[in-house]
């Protein structure tokens, strides 16, 4: 299936390919070369716009196309996150970046984490064996909750914390058609939580599936994958495919060499039906479920004084499970234009020690795209309702323990296209609301532009607005918190450990983000390209702290403090930093990309800690050793992130391909090869213990029938 919405890209070509027609017979007949531009553009458009259609549903950047594509080709795929419209690449006013299929095939990611690594201004952090740190821009960790994650448009955050539990989101990898993602703000197409990115996961129409899949890998770290999936037609106009897949992990450990028990294993199934139905319409159906667990040691505070000498550590056994259904209805009508309805549903159930949330979520988005004059406007329309059901766990509890949430939102993007000549001009703006914001409704505005150097180099501006919604644990929880001795609280710093017990009080509100961003893309020779994005945010009211009481100093043994204290929107900071990517294709058979990212954030927003990278190197090198084997080569250099206690490091994977026949490949993959393990991520606590990541190698075999 295509973007929701229909193509920009396809509107524009057809409009563009009629004026040069249209101009050459006015040049013929001696015109007015003004007057015959405007009849061009007005006649283009009314034929343009019966031929506005959606983005060919048979393309597919699979492993075979993209070795016979140029270099110009592969960065000018098509994307739609950055407007819900088809859209080449060079035509983006955004930082955009695409992980193709090609690129999954030939990576030694074994996850969609993983897959993330690769991106620049993307700082990805493996935690332990099942949990890891993605944040866009400097923002970081493990309950990061800047960025919006979507897999064909159904969300994917939890509101219980506005992040995303990543070791539940995974799908048949040879099933994505492509990841696309957006770094900086998206909310005015995409609404609240759009901060600092969005993360659309694209899987591949049932049609480009139509065959029989085993694949199974295994290795020192991969106890045992194994995904079997069953594609084919139903008839001319409708295909499907469906799938089941096991996953193990093995346990790191900490650098003490004890294990740090956090094995993970899971369970999934799922299937898709995409059908054309008459000419102009599409449907989509798809949907999955999956159960699972995943291990680790929790550091859990005590409820009361006085505090042991050193947190204990206990067992934390998360257990799993959801499901999840989406419709996805296109047309293409008359005269331009096109529209989409896309319902979903999902459920959502896990437990821990902190907490068990059981959650359902029904969705609605309509949208509508039509073109008039020199203009290509996108309107919609969204509604969702959440319900929850909390249970109380160690040290956390929640008023109240069910909740319902209802959020809906309007938006209208329009394109204005040549306002001088080859400058297009982006104007959009999302409305929202929702019962956990203290106004009745959030505006996010956005003003872009695009404009064409030459036909190989553009440059884009932006500026824009984004807003994140307040937390069920921001605006219901009571929990205690451990700070060590030392540690600023309130401003202060107490000279013994301290139990502060962070108050429910419902007040806290939305976090507000404006960006201004600038963006150069260019061809430097044929076989050279190079993409640079700059930006600079100023954050306000993200979390502070407020004293209700203390700090109480219980004697002991041990001494220790005790204060009350209340979340509230405080912090206000700025950010800002550059993102460069370069591409070289030195030849038809050999391709090379280095990705650096420079963030200068804040090290701390109040008083959470926000774990920037400053500076984060990528280098990929992809080539044919002959006419069955292939190597990947991904290496990178990973600064020391700021507020936390870890060094820098540099890492490299390697992946080797063996095409035996046209229906069988058996890949060899190491990874974190320059270090038997290291570490990627830590707390901010000396006490902690850390998991390190350990060198692994696996063999993985996939074999069509």
């Amino acid at each position: 299936m295509t973007p929701i919405g229909g193509s920009y890209s396809q509107w524009k070509q057809r409009r563009t390919n009629k004026l040069e027609v249209i101009k050459n017979d006015m040049k013929h007949l001696n015109f007015d070369i003004n007057r015959a531009l405007k009849v061009g553009l007005i006649t283009s458009l009314l034929w343009g716009a019966s031929g506005l259609v959606l983005a060919d549903p048979s393309q597919d950047y699979d492993l075979d196309t993209l070795k016979s594509m140029s270099l110009e080709e592969l960065v000018n795929v098509e994307v739609s996150i950055a407007s819900k419209t088809s859209t080449k690449l060079s035509d983006t006013a955004a930082a955009v970046y695409v992980i193709t299929a090609e690129e999954i095939k030939r990576s030694a990611a074994t996850s969609i984490p993983e897959l993330l690594r690769s991106v620049p201004g993307l700082h990805v952090a493996k935690i332990n064996s099942n949990s890891w740190s993605i944040g866009t821009r400097g923002f970081g960790g493990q309950f990061a909750n800047s960025l919006l994650v979507l897999m064909d448009g159904r969300s994917l955050y939890t509101p219980l914390f506005g992040g995303v539990f990543w070791d539940v989101q995974d799908t048949v990898l040879e099933d994505i058609e492509r990841i696309e993602i957006i770094r900086g703000p998206g909310g005015a197409i995409w609404g609240s939580n759009a901060v600092n990115g969005v993360i659309n996961i694209i899987t591949k129409d049932a049609s480009q599936t139509q065959e029989n899949l085993i694949s199974g890998t295994a290795g020192s770290h991969e106890q045992g994958s194994i995904t079997v999936r069953h594609g084919a037609a139903l008839s001319n106009d409708t295909s499907y495919r469906m799938y089941v897949k096991q996953r193990r992990l093995d346990n790191y450990e900490y650098q003490s060499g004890d294990s740090a028990e956090d094995d993970w294993q899971d369970r999934r199934a799922g299937f898709r039906i995409d059908s054309t139905i008459h000419e102009n319409h599409q449907i989509s159906f798809h949907g999955g479920a999956y159960k699972g667990n995943a291990a680790g040691l929790a550091y859990i505070p005590p409820i009361s004084l006085p505090l042991p000498d050193a947190l204990p550590a206990s067992l934390n056994q998360a257990k799993f499970s959801g499901e999840n259904l989406t419709f996805l209805w296109q047309n293409d009508g008359a005269e331009g234009s096109s529209r989409s309805l896309q319902l979903f549903y999902d459920h959502t159930y896990r437990q821990e020690l902190l907490a068990t949330e059981d959650r359902t979520t029904l969705d609605i988005e309509f949208q509508q795209n039509f073109t008039w004059s020199d203009q290509y406007t996108t309107v919609g329309a969204g509604y969702r309702e959440t319900r929850d059901k909390l249970i109380n766990g160690a040290a956390v509890s929640f008023d109240p323990a069910k909740d319902t949430n209802e959020t809906w939102n309007a938006f209208v993007q329009n394109r204005s296209v040549n306002i001088i000549e080859n400058l297009d001009m982006i104007v959009g703006v999302k409305i929202e609301g929702n019962d956990r914001m203290q106004s009745d409704y959030e505006l996010q505005p956005s003003i872009r532009f695009n404009y064409q150097i030459s036909e190989t180099s553009t440059v884009w501006a932006a500026l824009s607005k984004a807003i994140r919604s307040p937390t069920r644990v921001e605006q219901d929880a009571t929990l205690s918190i451990f700070v060590p001795a030392n540690t600023p609280v309130i401003g202060q710093s107490l000279n013994q450990p301290t139990l502060a017990t962070l108050v429910a009080t419902g007040v806290y509100d939305v976090e507000k983000l404006t960006s201004l961003e600038a963006g150069f893309r260019t061809n430097l020779k044929n076989n050279l390209r190079i993409d640079i994005a700059a930006y600079y945010n100023e954050f306000k009211g993200l979390p502070g702290l407020q004293l209700i009481s203390g700090p109480v100093l219980n004697p002991g043994p041990p001494p220790t403090y005790a204060v009350s204290i209340a979340m509230i929107n405080s912090t206000d900071f700025k950010a800002h930093g550059t993102e460069v990517s370069l591409w070289w294709q030195p030849s038809p058979q050999w391709q090379g990309r280095i990705h650096y990212s420079y963030a200068n954030n804040s090290s701390n927003a109040g008083f959470v800690t926000i774990p920037t990278v400053e500076h984060q190197l990528n280098l990929n090198l992809y080539g044919t050793l002959s006419d069955d084997l292939t190597i990947n080569i991904d290496a990178r250099h990973v600064g020391a992130p700021a507020g936390l206690i870890m060094d820098e490091y540099v890492e490299m994977d390697l992946k080797l391909i063996w095409q035996v026949t046209p229906s069988l490949d058996i890949s060899l993959a190491g990874r974190n090869l320059l270090h038997s393990n290291h570490l990627e991520y830590s707390a901010s606590s000396p006490s902690t213990r850390n998991a390190e990541i350990e060198r692994d190698f696996y063999l993985k075999l996939n074999w069509s029938l």
